[in-house]
């Protein structure tokens, strides 16, 4: 009859029996601490990859992002420059000569010398022609240039001939 009731209560059974093949064959609590070691080193080598990629990650973000700013403020820069140049009075006054002042008779002198300037960093070709007085149009003209072009820092442009 006892035997019925052991059988008839598996789960009870179950676990004694696995309870007597642990103390038999050597189950019991080991020391774990080498393998504990071995997998905190392992997440800390992971975590630490982990830190480095969302790192980098970020900083392509922010470079993405500072190419759009850098690109939406040149075609701003651009738009400016193009509507200065469009103004009318503008160009027609800086190419045409005053009637106001009579010309001066030419004299057969050495041929003038050219008037150079070296672009300083952060300087443009519109800031450049507002220095000297010249139109981009023609800075670009004496330059092979395109208005849309950029100079560059220590870049030599010719201002005048």
């Amino acid at each position: 009859m006892e035997l019925q009731k052991l059988i008839s209560k598996p789960s009870v059974t179950g676990i004694f029996l696995i309870a007597v093949l642990c103390l038999f064959s050597g189950c019991s609590r080991g020391d774990y601490s080498d393998d504990i070691i071995k997998i905190k080193d392992k997440l800390d080598k992971i975590e630490k990859r982990l830190a480095e990629y969302e790192q980098q990650k970020e900083v392509q973000e922010l470079k993405a992002k500072f190419n759009e700013e850098k690109a939406a403020i040149e075609e701003r820069l651009k738009k400016i420059e193009e509507k200065y140049e469009k103004k009318p009075g503008k160009a027609a006054a800086a190419t045409a000569p005053s009637p106001e002042k009579p010309a001066a008779p030419t004299k057969p002198t050495v041929a003038a010398k050219n008037q150079f300037h070296i672009v300083s960093n952060g300087e443009t070709l519109y800031s450049i022609s507002r220095k000297y007085k010249v139109p981009v149009n023609e800075l670009c003209r004496l330059n092979n240039l395109k208005p849309t072009q950029h100079v560059k820092t220590g870049q030599k442009l010719l201002i005048a001939q």
